[in-house]
């Protein structure tokens, strides 16, 4: 909203632009359906923690693709939510 306020807000202006924004717009309406999927499979707490694996997932992307650098902290981050994933995943079911 505060793009098309300001006058900044542009459409793509090549075709592979939109290509790229319709097949974003239909692969993010893929990735809802597959989420509620999800949540009725495996339940909601376990895909609401599931789904926090997405920062690690894009952070890991960003370096084997994009060949970006990671800082300490960044590398502290991930390794938290991973042992958190796992510690969730691994802790007993009450009864």
């Amino acid at each position: 909203m505060l793009c098309v306020a300001s006058g900044a807000f542009t459409l793509p202006n090549t075709a592979s632009g939109w290509v790229g924004f319709s097949v974003a717009a239909v692969l993010y309406g893929f990735a809802m359906i597959g989420f509620f999927i999800a949540v009725s499979i495996i339940g909601p707490v376990r895909a609401s923690l599931l789904s926090y694996a997405d920062a690690v997932i894009s952070a890991g992307l960003g370096v084997i693709v994009l060949g970006q650098a990671l800082t300490p902290v960044q590398i502290l981050g991930i390794a938290i939510v991973i042992l958190a994933l796992i510690g969730a995943q691994r802790r007993p079911k009450s009864r």
